[in-house]
Formats: C-alpha cells, sequence, structure tokens
C-alpha cells in the first residue's frame, strides 16, 4: 500500500504552499549528512499512516495541506476516540520502520525521530491532539482547551530552554535553537488560531 493509492482511494486534494519547497530545498542544500530522503520517506510513511487510519475508521479525508510548519489533513467529522487513533497512527506508522531497521537504517532511524518528535504532547501535532481527544472525552471543550495550552506552554519552554543549553553549553550550533524556535513559533501560531 502507497501514499499514490491511498491518495486516488480517497480522492484527496493535495496543496502545496510556496514556502514548503523552499523549506525542503533548505534542508536539502544544508544536509549535512546526507539524511534528506530519509527524512523525506520517513515523512511520506508517516502521513501515509494518518491517511490509512483516516480510511479504516470509515472516514474520509478532503485534502492535505503540505506548508511550511508540516503536513494538515482536512477529514470528515471523526469521534474523539477516532480521531485520537489516527493521530496516533502516524508516529505508529513510523515505529514500523524499526523492523527493517538492517535494510534501511536511515530511514528507521527518521522514521523513531519523527515518531518520538510528534508524540510530544504538545498541541497541534499528534501527540497533542490525542491528548486533547482524551481530555474532550472526560472534561468539557473549554477545560480541555486549556489544560491543552497549559501542557503545550510547558513542553514549549523546556524545549526552548534545551535548545538554547544545546546550542550554547553544549556547542552544537544554532540548530537546535532554530528547531525550536520554529516548533514554538508553530505551536504558538496554533494556539492563538484556536477556536476559543
Amino acid at each position: 500500500m502507497s501514499l499514490p493509492w491511498l491518495l486516488t482511494r480517497s480522492r484527496m486534494r493535495v496543496r502545496i504552499s510556496p514556502w514548503f519547497p523552499v523549506l525542503l530545498c533548505a534542508f536539502y542544500r544544508l544536509d549535512p549528512v546526507g539524511c534528506f530522503w530519509p527524512f523525506l520517506g520517513a515523512a511520506a510513511i508517516h502521513e501515509a499512516g494518518h491517511c490509512l487510519a483516516v480510511l479504516l475508521c470509515g472516514g474520509s479525508i478532503h485534502s492535505l495541506a503540505l506548508t511550511a510548519r508540516g503536513a494538515v489533513l482536512q477529514t470528515s467529522p471523526l469521534s474523539y476516540r477516532q480521531e485520537a487513533l489516527c493521530a496516533l497512527a502516524g508516529p505508529c506508522a513510523g515505529f514500523l520502520l524499526l523492523f527493517w531497521v538492517r535494510l534501511v537504517p536511515w530511514l528507521a532511524f527518521w522514521g523513531l525521530m519523527q515518531g518520538l518528535y510528534n508524540l510530544l504532547p504538545v498541541y497541534p501535532m499528534d501527540g497533542g491532539r490525542a491528548l486533547r481527544c482524551a481530555l474532550l472525552s472526560r472534561w468539557t471543550p473549554e477545560q480541555a482547551d486549556s489544560v491543552s495550552r497549559w501542557v503545550s506552554l510547558g513542553v514549549g519552554g523546556i524545549m526552548a530552554v534545551l535548545a538554547v543549553y544545546a546550542a550554547c553549553g553544549l556547542h552544537l550550533g544554532l540548530w537546535a535553537a532554530l528547531a525550536a524556535g520554529l516548533f514554538l513559533w508553530r505551536m504558538l501560531n496554533c494556539i492563538q488560531r484556536e477556536p476559543r
């Protein structure tokens, strides 16, 4: 089963923002160890995991938007439980790549890294979406959104401190700080847009 099959099966529209190819070109050009293609392959498998889960839950996918902040799926309405399962399916698809670690070690490595990163309980990432769905199944939307927002801000703050330490204390360069800055920008942007 491949991503093109999922695209035709679900009849989804794919939208690509102008910044997505810019980001890809920058990553390709600045990639010091040659991990661009395995990283991209792991990301495609991650998104295919989400798509397959939506279809298996009986939902439909209206569009896939590829932006500088990542991929965003627009689906038909799902229950909280279905949405949590679909959110967790992407990281799980990446973890499945570990079965092929001897054949494609870089692909398995990036599947693991992307899965762990996306499981952070930060909205709108997969872990944050699953946390929000779990909270919504027990609490009012206002309570769930408040807890989700505070957890996101707490984890984002910890990530920022660790990135500054990695850049300055461990002398790992500005990549860690840049990645944390993009992470915080994405997180704060989504929290501001979130309906209240």
